[in-house]
């Protein structure tokens, strides 16, 4: 599930951007970028919220955002199991991921489109030579539903799922994998993150990371600054559209 952090505020921007000069640039030279999808690429905290609180209610648990902040990067088939374990549920792995990813399809089906500027920096990065990476814990099949209206095999050389490498962002192989299709080194990687557990697996890689405000309200830019060289506020940040894909080599 997809839903993010607790407790956004100004002062959270304010103090991490004086962190460090580096925030004021974006790095001119890096050979690849992996983006996450939910609440980084495209506005979708409330929809999962929405599917979340519909899930524990009909079970007759009551629902709290930190349920969801909770499940959020283990993916569907470690969080179905988190929640079977947690409420000690009589249903099936199976059973849970196909409830998700039917209330998943068919909200992305007509109504989730990437943010604005997303797709116009991502033609960019590869109109520089810049490999590009989707990293993501939602459902292949959710993905499916917006293939109609998001061109992501023009967007992206690698679309890698948590499902295929077993884990969710929480562990470094989902990273590691996406790495590996890319043939490309961590030092030289941008990834763009909106949840401290992405960055902090991703800083943990030596990989260069970016925090990215999501359209979660209560997201707390200080919990992601320990783990952040770079922050943007939208796809539209001018540093974005720096000399990108200078000496690095090609795809």
């Amino acid at each position: 599930m997809v839903y993010k952090e607790k407790m956004y505020s100004q002062r959270g921007i304010v103090s991490y951007m004086s962190k460090t000069d580096r925030n004021l640039r974006f790095p001119e030279h890096f050979s690849a970028a992996i983006f996450d999808f939910d609440g980084t690429l495209a506005a979708t905290t409330r929809l999962w919220q929405k599917i979340d609180r519909e899930f524990f209610e009909s079970r007759n648990i009551p629902y709290d955002a930190a349920l969801s902040e909770h499940i959020s990067p283990l993916g569907f088939t470690d969080g179905a199991r988190w929640v079977i374990e947690t409420y000690h549920l009589h249903e099936s792995v199976d059973h849970i991921i196909d409830e998700w990813t039917a209330k998943g399809r068919a909200a992305y089906q007509n109504d989730v489109v990437l943010r604005p500027g997303a797709e116009k920096y991502l033609r960019y990065l590869r109109s520089k030579g810049i490999a590009t990476a989707l990293a993501t814990v939602n459902d292949a099949n959710v993905f499916r539903a917006m293939e109609a209206r998001i061109p992501f095999h023009e967007l992206f050389d690698v679309i890698a799922f948590g499902s295929e490498v077993g884990c969710g962002k929480d562990r470094p192989d989902l990273y590691t994998y996406v790495l590996s299709q890319l043939k490309t080194s961590a030092r030289t990687t941008v990834i763009f993150e909106d949840i401290p557990v992405a960055l902090k697996t991703a800083k943990s890689l030596s990989l260069i990371t970016c925090a990215v405000k999501s359209d979660d309200p209560a997201q707390d830019m200080d919990l992601l600054a320990p783990y952040a060289d770079y922050f943007i506020s939208s796809w539209s940040d001018p540093r974005l559209m720096g000399p990108v894909g200078e000496n690095n080599g090609s795809r």
